[in-house]
């Protein structure tokens, strides 16, 4: 009797142990984490804003295969599958994102407020970060009509024993980047005159809002109209100036230098990026538009049509035209010899031949 009472005791001493092994205690569960959805640019973020691109990222410690992501939109969001797309961080197509390499998918879906996404082919996604953007091409994305900070996010895969993030930040809805003042002038009479090529312009504008205030990078776009010609692609920073001589490579911005980080032209329009994280609160802003930075100026004299000036890409501000005129004449290759070597000798009363050109008709 008490050998076999030893046995039993050891018995429900062993099941004890592995009962309380396989409740759970010392097993972690597989978890979606590190969560994130962002708005790809800060208009993607306007209240009722269709067309709209979102960045999403996580993690996971599951190693079982998915076939399927899962991203949930909180409330206030209208989402239809017509038009969505999926596109790895990297622009490329019906692609995602697994650490490093991307991933093709075979489609979209939605339910309710909720985006699901299958991959072409089952993966195991806890090899590192996951990244995608859901991207709406037209209407399937309506943000909130509200401003303010929406609900929370989740993300979940089809992965066995799989647990979804379900308090992932939200976005912050905010309004449109309004401009509540701005102005375009040339630099001087003579940038003004037609058909001038390296025309120098100042831009100036005043907002509603500091720029630090929707993110850590801001932009200036200019619309320049018809008649001028400007460079097309990326422009030197150094061309751009905060103030007339000096400063240049930044934006002015109430006495705060902001770092310019790219410029560019397309079509009529000059585009200066910059770090708006620095500085303070400002909302007036401005800066030069130097020579080297190629604007061609009209060759036809008379009232431009209006300039337009978008910040953030909001809502663009309508400028007036500045007046275009005639260039102002001027004497060039200009021309003073002796006529004979005597004419030039020292204290001679000689006679000289004068030469030059001008442009005053």
């Amino acid at each position: 009797m008490k050998k076999y009472f030893i046995k039993s005791v050891a018995v429900f001493a062993f099941t004890l142990a592995a009962a309380f092994c396989l409740g759970g205690t010392n097993i972690a569960h597989a978890q979606v984490s590190s969560g994130s959805v962002t708005c790809h640019t800060r208009t993607d973020c306007e209240p009722s804003a269709t067309g709209v691109t979102y960045e999403v990222s996580f993690t996971t410690d599951n190693t079982n295969d998915a076939s399927q992501i899962q991203v949930t939109f909180p409330d206030g969001y209208t989402i239809t599958n017509s038009s969505l797309s999926i596109l790895a961080p990297d622009g490329t197509p019906s692609a995602i994102n697994i650490d490093g390499t991307n991933v093709g998918i075979s489609g979209t879906s939605v339910s309710g407020n909720t985006v699901d996404i299958d991959l072409s082919s089952a993966a195991d996604l806890s090899t590192g970060i996951v990244g995608f953007q859901i991207s709406d091409t037209g209407t399937s994305i309506t943000n909130p009509n509200e401003t303010g900070t929406t609900g929370d996010f989740t993300i979940d895969t089809d992965a066995t024993e799989e647990t979804a993030e379900t308090d992932i930040a939200g976005v912050t809805i905010t309004n449109p980047f309004t401009i509540t003042d701005s102005s375009v002038s040339g630099v001087s009479a003579g940038d003004l005159a037609s058909g001038v090529n390296g025309a120098q312009y100042h831009v100036g504008i005043s907002t509603a809002a500091a720029f630090k205030s929707y993110g850590d990078e801001g932009s200036i776009a200019v619309t320049f109209p018809t008649g001028y010609s400007i460079p097309q692609g990326s422009i030197p920073t150094s061309n751009i100036c905060a103030l007339q001589s000096s400063g240049c490579g930044y934006v002015y911005g109430g006495g705060n230098p902001y770092p310019i980080t790219s410029v560019s032209g397309s079509d009529n329009t000059i585009t200066v990026n910059f770090d708006s994280s620095q500085g303070g609160n400002d909302t007036n802003y401005g800066f030069y538009m130097q020579a080297g930075a190629g604007i061609r100026n009209p060759s036809t004299v008379g009232t431009t049509e209006s300039f337009k000036i978008a910040a953030d890409g909001g809502t663009p501000a309508t400028v007036n035209g500045v007046t275009i005129t005639s260039p102002v004449p001027q004497v060039t290759d200009g021309s003073v010899t002796c006529v004979t070597t005597n004419d030039c000798a020292a204290g001679a009363f000689g006679t000289y031949d004068v030469s030059f050109l001008s442009t005053n008709s």
